[in-house]
């Protein structure tokens, strides 16, 4: 298909089909997490881990809003090149999936420099488009 980024590294992990199972607010951070450091984007120096952190928050955020939305792991690509509002907006409409404090969220990640989330956000998109530098654990 032209114009997608197929293979991506959250399919390349957990396999076609894999976001339904993000559902669960805690399987979004756990896969977050796995994909960053499985992404190998924070193993530059203590900026880039900083950086990646923010990362992390972002991507369970938007695998949580992908799952609710039943959209499959590309559109979480094109979140975070745009800066969607579309994530946020499925947080909000199914308050019975997202925990408590997840609504804030974005203003959490948005409250620092401009510069900050930008870079945080094409930290992500490498992540996401980068093969997997150190093995993950496809069962977190």
């Amino acid at each position: 298909m032209a114009g997608r980024d197929q293979g991506g590294l959250i399919e390349q992990i957990y396999g076609p089909g894999c976001m339904i199972e993000c559902i669960s607010a805690s399987v979004a951070e756990d896969r977050a997490r796995t994909l960053i450091e499985a992404s190998g984007v924070a193993r530059v120096g203590p900026t880039d881990a900083y950086l990646a952190a923010h990362a992390d928050r972002l991507l369970a955020v938007y695998l949580l809003a992908a799952a609710i939305l039943g959209e499959d792991a590309d559109v979480i690509l094109e979140w975070a090149r745009t800066d969607a509002d579309r994530p946020w907006a499925a947080l909000q409409s199914r308050p019975d999936v997202v925990p408590h404090g997840w609504s804030g969220r974005r203003d959490e990640l948005e409250s620092g420099p401009a510069a900050e989330t930008t870079s945080a956000r094409h930290m992500l998109v490498t992540a996401l488009r980068s093969r997997p530098v150190v093995p993950a654990d496809p069962r977190r």
